[in-house]
């Protein structure tokens, strides 16, 4: 007989975080994924999570709902985790995608995402009509070896400095001055164009207001060229002793001078005399970055695929 799936819905964060960490290892968004969604389900936010048990043990998560990175009203997040070492029914995952689909229809989302490392599940979305969108790449880099890493020289009238400073700076100005840049990045990075659309002034600084405990104020780094700021690397922190990077980049203007490089070099040299183990990356595969981040010494830990799909 078949294995069957039953479901119990969840808030409670840390028992999420638990069970998210010990199906996926995916530990470096664990902790911000179940902050941010905590806040939002107190502000009245759609997000559901279920876990997923199988003949008496909890095997996984299912969790739909309004995601940050979605903008518009009716784009929802789904997705389904499923221990690797679970009993696999290919018709009751699809009865929980169908029931996840059908809800968020009632709530008014038309335009569905999921990101998935278990293969597993990828002929069975497409079965059901989600179209596959692009396939990341996750990367990693020990620094516990690179605690003499130098900071990079910088080209001729380059300076790299930190959110703290331009707050400095600019007061309660700073979202404006950071904004087009930030925009622009984001609008060039392959999957967020419709993300930049959304990236207000408002947006940005209620996002610098809003801060998770991965948030790090000190490593929000930013490129400035003769007064103008090109380029941005912002660090965070999902996990104690590992650190990731967020919004990413340098202005096309600018590419292909090494200041990508020099500024990634400078986030690794902060991480390691910050006292972070590792440095965890995720890329689009044709992404010039993840090129640029191999170079640099990480090393490919796993891939996943990004879906999407629209009803009517």
């Amino acid at each position: 007989m078949s294995p069957f799936y039953s479901t119990r819905s969840e808030t409670d964060p840390a028992r999420l975080m638990a069970l998210y960490d010990l199906v996926t290892g995916a530990k470096e968004r664990v902790r911000e994924h179940y902050e941010f969604h905590s806040r939002r389900r107190g502000e009245g936010a759609f997000f559901r999570s279920f876990v997923v048990s199988c003949q008496g043990r909890d095997v996984g998560l299912l969790e739909y709902g309004k995601h940050h990175q979605l903008p518009a009203p009716h784009e929802a997040w789904l997705e389904l985790n499923l221990d690797s070492q679970c009993a696999w029914n290919f018709e009751a995952a699809r009865g929980l995608l169908m029931c996840s689909e059908e809800d968020l229809s009632r709530h008014g989302f038309r335009s569905f995402h999921t990101e998935t490392r278990d293969t597993r599940l990828h002929p069975l979305l497409r079965d059901m009509k989600w179209n596959e969108v692009m396939e990341i790449v996750d990367t990693s880099l020990d620094l516990r070896s690179m605690l003499d890493l130098p900071f990079p020289a910088l080209s001729e009238g380059c300076t790299v400095v930190s959110l703290p400073t331009l707050r400095e700076r600019y007061g309660d100005k700073v979202a404006e001055h950071i904004q087009p840049l930030i925009r622009e990045i984001t609008a060039d990075t392959p999957g967020f164009a419709e993300v930049a659309l959304s990236l207000s002034v408002e947006r940005i600084r209620d996002s610098l207001q809003d801060q998770g405990s991965y948030f790090l104020p000190e490593a929000f780094f930013f490129l400035e060229k003769d007064g103008e700021l090109i380029g941005v690397h912002q660090l965070i922190s999902s996990e104690p002793g590992q650190v990731s990077a967020a919004v990413t980049g340098i202005l096309a203007s600018h590419r292909r001078r090494g200041h990508m490089r020099a500024l990634k070099l400078h986030g690794l040299a902060w991480s390691a005399r910050a006292g972070f183990k590792s440095f965890r990356s995720n890329n689009e595969k044709n992404n010039p970055m993840l090129a640029l981040n191999l170079s640099l010494g990480f090393r490919e830990t796993s891939r996943s695929i990004v879906f999407h799909k629209s009803v009517d």
